[in-house]
């Protein structure tokens, strides 16, 4: 019968829409999560350079570890403000609530490839 729909066929695409929405703001979420992580280490480097220079008695030594962790600061310090938190929300706004993103790979096409199959 073309006319029938199954309810919970469409339940199960709508839960499935929302479900790939929310993996895809996670996967947003873990990358903003990296980018910070990778930062604290760059810091913690120039921490642990800063205190094994103090350890070595020949000058020249100690100037090129302090040098390098300078470095590594000043690197750390201006990748800060390329952290998405500084965009004020505005990749927030992306996506509209009803039309999730969809990446072109993986899960993604599979989930979107059965939902094409049932037309939701």
């Amino acid at each position: 019968m073309p006319g029938y729909r199954i309810s919970k066929m469409e339940k199960a695409g709508n839960l499935s829409s929302e479900a790939l929405s929310k993996f895809n703001q996670g996967t947003k979420a873990r990358a903003i999560a990296d980018d910070y992580v990778l930062n604290t280490v760059f810091l913690a480097t120039v921490l642990v350079l800063t205190a094994i220079s103090q350890r070595f008695h020949i000058k020249s030594i100690r100037t090129g570890l302090l040098i390098l962790s300078f470095l590594l600061l000043l690197f750390a310090i201006t990748d800060l403000p390329c952290f998405s938190v500084f965009d004020f929300g505005r990749d927030r706004l992306e996506e509209a609530p009803g039309e999730p993103k969809v990446r072109e790979q993986g899960l993604d096409r599979r989930i979107q490839t059965r939902l094409s199959m049932y037309n939701l």
